[in-house]
């Protein structure tokens, strides 16, 4: 589905309707016409919920083109023409790609939010936002060289997708924001894993157990559970989640630290939980989708800050963008594998 945005009308939707008959395909020209027709300037956004449960976040018109315009400059947009649409608009990123279009007449080139993107051959994309999954599926079909920039965020980049990006003409960013901020407030290089830097006008901080506080002058002060290293103002490494952190006898782990050593050992998807211990409060606990990958940590982390300490073998859940649930207690059937 295309859409030209220079060309938005009550006819012109009304044909879209008509054309376009599919659910994902209707979602999309709801959320155009919700946007042009809405005689509220608020418009209500559900957080993800693959840390905990989906919350809503009311924002203005006013904030929504004020961050499409800063997006636009950030990433020097001024001459995009075609944008790609393939993320679920019933979250934040899918929708601001909408009203980006909107407001800068776009024309928008629309998929079913799916992790494998069949891109038509004839299309030149200049601007994209993608999650790591598609990336790595749009890379391996050759694909990557109909878009020119491209933003990534919404999950962890690989090691190896980070590899395999460095190969590719497309610019690609990696990302970091939220639904409170309309997506992200600051942006590095996806290809040489740098620290984090802010958009233009935004600031950093940080409370006294080292959770990042953003400074937004669209959308205010908002206090992440996301543990930094702050290095300035404007920029910052990120550690993990302040509410992923395990206390293990008084040694800090944060798992997506753990997660990095052990990502090139597994072949699945994976990912470190904290369990209560009667010893040591709190020990990691890692969750995979087959026992070879559990083998293969056990035998490959002989530190013992860095091992797991139990084992669990279950079928991997996603939210409706492709993140991976980390919850344990999402995993009620997790079967624990005894590894000798």
């Amino acid at each position: 589905m295309i859409i030209d945005c220079s060309l938005l009308s009550p006819a012109y939707i009304d044909g879209l309707l008509g054309d376009y008959p599919q659910e994902w395909q209707q979602a999309i020209i709801h959320c155009v016409h919700d946007y042009l027709s809405q005689g509220s300037d608020e418009f209500s956004f559900t957080t993800s919920g693959s840390t905990g449960s989906p919350q809503t976040v009311l924002r203005t018109r006013a904030m929504i083109q004020e961050s499409s315009h800063r997006t636009v400059q950030c990433f020097e947009l001024e001459l995009c023409r075609h944008a790609l649409l393939c993320l679920p608009v019933r979250y934040v990123a899918g929708r601001m790609m909408i009203y980006r279009a909107i407001e800068h007449k776009w024309i928008l080139y629309c998929l079913e939010p799916k992790t494998k993107l069949p891109i038509d051959e004839s299309w030149k994309i200049d601007f994209a936002a993608c999650i790591p999954l598609q990336v790595r599926h749009l890379a391996a079909y050759g694909a990557m060289k109909q878009i020119e920039k491209m933003i990534i965020g919404g999950s962890r980049i690989s090691t190896g997708l980070r590899d395999t990006l460095s190969s590719t003409t497309t610019q690609c960013f990696e990302t970091y924001g939220m639904t409170e901020t309309l997506t992200h407030v600051a942006y590095r290089s996806a290809v040489t894993d740098e620290v984090f830097e802010a958009l233009d006008g935004v600031t950093f901080s940080s409370t006294s157990q080292d959770a990042l506080v953003v400074h937004d002058p669209i959308c205010g002060d908002y206090v992440t559970t996301d543990i930094v290293d702050l290095h300035s103002c404007t920029s910052f490494s990120l550690l993990g989640r302040a509410d992923r952190v395990i206390n293990m006898g008084g040694l800090k782990i944060h798992p997506e630290t753990l997660e990095r050593v052990i990502e090139p050992l597994v072949e699945g998807n994976y990912f470190i939980a904290r369990q209560e211990d009667p010893e040591y409060t709190a020990i990691p606990v890692l969750y995979v989708e087959s026992a070879d990958d559990a083998l293969r940590v056990q035998q490959h982390l002989s530190e013992r800050t860095l091992r797991p300490r139990k084992y669990y073998i279950t079928t991997m859940k996603f939210t409706p963008t492709e993140k991976l649930i980390t919850r344990p207690d999402a995993y009620p059937d997790a079967q624990i594998i005894h590894i000798h």
